[in-house]
């Protein structure tokens, strides 16, 4: 086996960070970690995963490779960024993915899209890091692929320090019984992150770690990137629902403005307008695929447009 690079085994979390970043490097062909990180608002979640993704993604030289481009804050982004070719162990953060893996919203068939596509990626062997303010939220199918659990509980902006929960996600694959989450164990007489002779009697439980903060250029072009991204999701999500509280009668009057405009481009498909039965002529017009109020209107615009062509008046 290579040995580990010297900033995991030198990093203050070498005894977690060598655990998980063995998982994608020096086990089966197809291992790969997906990190669901819940928490409450600023509890520190994203500079959490951009420590976590500054620390694991590093290849045997060391050096690591995750940058800004590696965090996606939409459903396409994210799809498009599992699907370009990475190095083994590369980390991909998912800001937000409640926003998008929501488990109740109606895009329904994308999160099924997302989740089987994150299943099919394994052989990859990428590290996944997915951002939610709580673990329910995820789809259920998101969530049975889920391997760890992190929770931060508190950011120390001065010293620029999240101090964090960590548990391992364990599955029953048959049956309807809930994930067992298992905290990580450690042993007297031994430092955390070493092998040394231990005894079972004296083991204990880790229930929480700290974890500096990412370098300050990253966590600037992080927050940059999601000022520019989070606005413009704004001011889409204002203009829906502008448009869904709009009066109806705005939703007939653009139906109406496009029916019109079908029939005034085939002229010879409704000639004659003038002089003949208006039940005739809404017929023809519903044909098209309007109701019949918008048909009538339109037929009653239709023929006072040609009788001002036949004057001379348009």
């Amino acid at each position: 086996m290579p040995k580990l690079p010297i900033e995991i085994t030198g990093h203050p979390n070498s005894w977690l960070l060598e655990s998980l970043w063995n998982r994608p490097h020096n086990k089966t062909a197809n291992a790969m970690l997906n990190a669901v990180v819940c928490g409450k608002p600023n509890k520190g979640k994203s500079w959490l995963s951009l420590s976590f993704g500054w620390a694991l993604d590093r290849g045997f030289d060391g050096a690591s490779r995750f940058s800004i481009d590696r965090v996606c804050f939409s459903a396409a982004e994210f799809s498009h960024c599992l699907a370009e070719p990475h190095p083994i162990g590369t980390c991909i953060v998912f800001d937000d993915a409640g926003l998008n893996l929501f488990s109740r919203e109606s895009q329904t068939r994308i999160v099924v899209k997302i989740t089987k596509q994150l299943q099919q990626v394994r052989y990859k062997n990428l590290i996944i890091l997915l951002n939610l303010p709580k673990y329910e939220w995820l789809d259920k199918l998101a969530r049975g692929i889920a391997d760890v659990y992190i929770e931060p509980t508190s950011i120390n902006k001065s010293t620029r320090v999240t101090k964090f929960k960590f548990q391992e996600i364990v599955f029953v694959p048959r049956g309807k019984q809930e994930p067992w989450f298992y905290y990580p164990v450690a042993y007297e007489n031994r430092p955390v992150h070493g092998f040394a002779n231990y005894n079972l009697s004296t083991s204990f439980k880790i229930r929480h770690f700290c974890m500096p903060a990412p370098p300050r250029e990253l966590s600037d072009a992080y927050e940059e990137k999601k000022k520019r991204l989070l606005d413009q999701w704004n001011k889409q999500t204002a203009k829906e629902i502008a448009f869904e509280e709009a009066p109806a009668k705005q939703s007939r009057r653009s139906r109406f403005e496009e029916v019109l405009e079908i029939v005034k481009e085939s002229p010879e498909k409704y000639r004659g307008f003038v002089g003949r039965d208006k039940r005739f002529l809404v017929e023809k017009v519903l044909a098209v695929g309007c109701g019949i109020d918008i048909a009538k209107a339109v037929v009653s615009e239709m023929k006072r447009y040609y009788v001002d062509v036949r004057e001379g008046v348009m």
